[in-house]
């Protein structure tokens, strides 16, 4: 076993808050960077990718990278392209080249947003096909970053669901006090629960693992069936749900993939972890 030095670049973001703490809960060596300050956050410190970092140099004890940092909403991302593309690529890229440089192991969270969904499945070596501007960003970092070299891991997960995610807690809350809630009925995702992610990513960095590499749910669903399976784990009336088309809904959807799911033979082969069914990340999710 290596004694690994985790530098989680971004720690104050969804993924990089629960990979951070699952690390030190579990005994690894592990510090994080924060954009804002966070209480509830330790063994931190402050590093802002939209200003310059030139100057800025990894640590010698820095092992292994995971670069969480990121402007991560899609809106954002069209409304503000160039701004966005600063921080996602170009920042990202750069910060990855002084970690290579420095002999660190450097590992991407991407998106299953690259490929236009048009089929189901895609597989590492499938080529791209973004249709929207954050997923656009994420394929040019993707290439800047395997540019780099082998020291460098890209991770494209599909859609990741936890606990205290804001449209699940919503529905929830709403379906429990009796309330309707509205749902997608032709909006999908094949989702895998925050907890399971974090693993990934740590069994990825543990093991080295370089290249693409895809962790997604093996089957789609619709948002509304997702809600109708909800409403049956909480015991409410599934004629709570009520299903609108996407772009009836009054919210600016970009690209509505008919596939979501990705190839993830070479993750469970080569770590031994099965990828949870969705319907179990669901009941995880509602349990929790």
């Amino acid at each position: 076993m290596r004694n690994e030095k985790w530098l989680i670049v971004g720690a104050d973001g969804l993924i990089g808050k629960e990979l951070l703490n699952l690390l030190n809960s579990s005994g690894n060596a592990a510090l994080g960077t924060v954009f804002l300050e966070k209480p509830d956050l330790v063994r931190t410190f402050f590093l802002d990718l939209s200003g310059d970092i030139s100057d800025w140099e990894a640590s010698e004890h820095t092992t292994i990278a995971v670069l969480c940092a990121a402007v991560t909403s899609q809106e954002e991302c069209r409304r503000n392209p160039e701004a966005a593309r600063e921080i996602n690529c170009i920042k990202t890229v750069e910060l990855a080249r002084k970690f290579v440089e420095r002999g660190v192991f450097v590992i991407f969270p991407s998106t299953n947003l690259v490929f236009d969904g048009h089929e189901a499945l895609n597989r590492e070596d499938d080529p791209v096909s973004p249709r929207t501007e954050y997923a656009r960003q994420k394929a040019e970092t993707e290439r800047g970053l395997l540019a780099l070299g082998t020291s460098v891991s890209i991770v494209r997960f599909s859609k990741i669901v936890w606990p205290e995610m804001p449209l699940l807690k919503g529905w929830m809350k709403a379906l429990e006090s009796g309330e309707s809630i509205q749902s997608f009925s032709d909006l999908r995702l094949s989702p895998i629960p925050l907890s399971f992610a974090v693993k990934a990513l740590e069994e990825i960095g543990r093991k080295r693992l370089n290249g693409i590499i895809h962790v997604s749910g093996r089957k789609d669903i619709t948002y509304s069936e997702m809600a109708y399976r909800i409403a049956e784990l909480l015991g409410a009336d599934r004629n709570l749900v009520r299903p609108v088309r996407a772009r009836e809904s009054g919210q600016n959807i970009e690209w509505l993939p008919a596939h979501t799911t990705l190839n993830s033979t070479r993750f469970e082969k080569e770590t031994g972890i099965m990828i949870p069914d969705v319907w179990e990340t669901i009941e995880e999710v509602v349990r929790a």
